[in-house]
C-alpha cells in the first residue's frame, strides 16, 4: 500500500503531524529506502505500507509526481513531452492519458505547458505537435504500403507510385523489395 503525497511544500496534514512524523522516525515506525522521498512504514501492520513524498522524490524517472503539483516544473514537463515523443502514435491510451495529465498540469500550473511547448492552443493541439514527427512518419509508412500493396496487385504502376512517394522508380523499387513486396520489371503502360 502506498500513500503518494504529491506537494512541492510539505503537505499541510504532515506539517500539521510533522512531531507524529518525528516521532515515527524516531522509534523506527517510519524509515528511510534507499530512495529519498519513500518512507516505510513498519510495524503497523503486516502489509508493506509506504508513504511518499513528491517533492523528495529526484530524478526524470519521477517526473509525473512533481507534475501533479501546482508547483510543476519545466523540466517536468520536457520530461512527460519526451515520454509521449517516445510512445510515439502507436498507443491511443498512453496518448489519451498524456493529454489528460497534459491538461491537469495545465489546470494547476497556469500557463506552464504552453511555455514548455509553444503555443496558446488546447492541450488538444499541443499533443498533437508532440506527436506530429511520429504521426507523420506512420502516415507515410502506411501511404508507402498502400502503394506497395497497389503496385504489386497490379492495381498501379510503379512509375505512378514512384511519383506519388516522392521518389524515383529505383529508389522505390528497392524499398519496396525491402518491405517484402514484389516490384513488376515493367515500370509503365
Amino acid at each position: 500500500i502506498r500513500q503518494m503525497v504529491a506537494s512541492d511544500h510539505f503537505p499541510n496534514y504532515l506539517r500539521v503531524n510533522k512531531e507524529l512524523f518525528d516521532e515515527m522516525m524516531a522509534d523506527g515506525t517510519l524509515t528511510n529506502t534507499a530512495v529519498p522521498g519513500i518512507y516505510m512504514v513498519q510495524k503497523l501492520t503486516d502489509l508493506p505500507f509506504q508513504i511518499v513524498i513528491g517533492n523528495e522524490l529526484k530524478g526524470d524517472e519521477n517526473a509525473e509526481v512533481g507534475l501533479l503539483t501546482d508547483h510543476a516544473n519545466e523540466k517536468d514537463v520536457e520530461i512527460l513531452a519526451e515520454q509521449l515523443r517516445s510512445a510515439g502514435n502507436t498507443d491511443t491510451t498512453v496518448r489519451e492519458n498524456g493529454q489528460k495529465l497534459l491538461e491537469f498540469v495545465e489546470s494547476k500550473n497556469p500557463g506552464i505547458t504552453r511555455k514548455v511547448l509553444g503555443g496558446d492552443e488546447d492541450m488538444a493541439s499541443i499533443l498533437m505537435d508532440v506527436l506530429k514527427p511520429e504521426i507523420d512518419e506512420k502516415i507515410d509508412n502506411t501511404t508507402r504500403t498502400n502503394l506497395y500493396i497497389y503496385v504489386q496487385d497490379g492495381d498501379m504502376m510503379l512509375d505512378r507510385a514512384a511519383k506519388r512517394a516522392g521518389m524515383s522508380i529505383t529508389d522505390f523499387s528497392n524499398a519496396m523489395t525491402r518491405a517484402g513486396y514484389t516490384a513488376p520489371q515493367n515500370t509503365s503502360r
